[in-house]
């Protein structure tokens, strides 16, 4: 599989390590945590998978006090009940009255994994040595390939991740017609063999693995 998704899913299960041993209670990390409304939807669920109930409880009793804090401001703020009553009932999409003012810290953790392993993978694949070893890997996911390409790969780092991806998706592409042709109700009878393990392959070659946040690589140009 592709070793910066891996490292990346990794450093955030570290990071959950961390912050329930070392940073729950430290201030300045504890005022990251709470501006962020603890962590987004997605890193919510794979804390309640790891973490410890009091962790979970010391951060997210603080996390319902700031924001009963905001709305208490909104409603004796200008912003009154009833305007924001009348933003919704008008369909307004983009209304976010309520707003966390950082980024989810283990977003932010992954996100500087992601930069650190591709700088570091981009300058290794300069060496001959090393492009064979890629050469034998699962190699990158489209995801991560996209944000290696958007970091200005050299020409050899470049043809090393052009000559792995051809490899790689002429396997894929051609197990995945054999799932196809199988379908075919004249050879149904026929055992399936390995190219089934293609369909959920394919899945995470193209989107990544649970864990990374592969939409934004693709909206923005891996920015």
């Amino acid at each position: 599989g592709c070793p910066v998704c891996r490292m990346e899913v990794q450093r955030v299960s570290q990071s959950i390590k961390s912050i329930e041993n070392e940073l729950v209670l430290d201030p300045g990390y504890r005022e990251k945590i709470d501006s962020a409304w603890g962590f987004c939807n997605e890193h919510a669920q794979l804390w309640m998978e790891q973490a410890q109930p009091l962790s979970t409880a010391i951060i997210y009793e603080a996390v319902l006090g700031r924001v009963s804090r905001q709305m208490e401001q909104r409603s004796s703020g200008k912003s009154s009940i009833g305007g924001l009553r009348s933003k919704l009932s008008a369909g307004g999409r983009d209304c976010a009255a309520l707003v966390e003012s950082s980024v989810c810290p283990l977003c932010r953790t992954r996100d500087d994994q992601e930069r650190e392993i591709v700088a570091h993978l981009l300058f290794e694949l300069q060496a001959s040595a090393f492009q064979q070893r890629y050469a034998s890997s699962g190699g990158l996911c489209v995801v991560h390939l996209n944000r290696a390409l958007c970091a200005g790969p050299s020409p050899a780092a470049l043809q090393a991740l052009r000559a792995h991806m051809d490899a790689t998706h002429d396997q894929l592409r051609a197990q995945l017609r054999e799932v196809i042709r199988k379908h075919d109700y004249r050879f149904s009878d026929e055992v399936a063999g390995a190219e089934w393990e293609a369909i959920a392959r394919s899945v995470r070659h193209v989107a990544g693995v649970p864990g990374i946040d592969g939409r934004r690589n693709r909206s923005s140009g891996g920015g």
